[in-house]
């Protein structure tokens, strides 16, 4: 199929729509309507969408989705493929491409505006998730940035802001057992159970 045949449903489609608004009824809007959808295939078909003629075809039909008012979704994103066409046409700071521009905002507006409550709390929620979790690796990263300066042996923040204080003295047979604790973990001897039976025994 070529872009004259995109061109030739283009025709049929405004002539149906003329006639749909003069009186001719739901049927002749309908025809007019899968006369533009066809000649958007064609023209996607045939890569031919961003030129001057596709520019125009997508700028009718998303005039005519915006005027029924059955689909926004469809005209926001007609408009946005008018748009496109249009700046790669270098039409755009034309009167029609004005229009699409205004046009655009304003059914953008709509479908915001009529956008289910519950969709608008998803989206919501997914915003605050995106925000928490970068918070957290905010926070894992600064943990891991202090691990590997006690790592290493640099000082600690608490040792930069010259805050020395030693923990109080453990009695004798705590520091004991987390000493052995330390020991056996070391040297990979001994499990658990064994470090068990060693503490009830003392």
């Amino acid at each position: 199929r070529t872009d004259e045949a995109a061109q030739l449903a283009f025709s049929e489609g405004n002539a149906y729509r003329v006639r749909g608004r003069e009186g001719g009824g739901e049927e002749d809007l309908q025809s007019a309507m899968d006369k533009y959808e066809k000649a958007k295939t064609i023209r996607e078909e045939n890569r031919t969408l961003d030129t001057p003629d596709g520019a125009r075809l997508l700028y009718s039909l998303a005039m005519f989705y915006h005027q029924r008012g059955q689909d926004l979704d469809k005209a926001v994103k007609t408009f946005r493929q008018a748009r496109r066409a249009m700046e790669l046409t270098g039409t755009l700071a034309t009167p029609d491409g004005e229009k699409v521009l205004e046009l655009l905002e304003k059914v953008e507006e709509l479908v915001s505006i009529n956008e289910p409550k519950e969709r608008q709390k998803g989206r919501q929620r997914f915003q605050d998730a995106g925000k928490t979790g970068a918070k957290s690796q905010a926070g894992v990263a600064k943990m891991q940035g202090k691990a590997r300066a006690n790592a290493d042996g640099s000082p600690t923040e608490a040792e930069q802001s010259g805050d020395r204080t030693l923990p109080e003295e453990v009695e004798t047979n705590e520091t004991n057992q987390v000493d052995m604790g330390v020991d056996v973990l070391v040297e990979g001897e001994p499990m658990a159970a064994d470090i068990q039976e060693d503490v009830d025994t003392g």
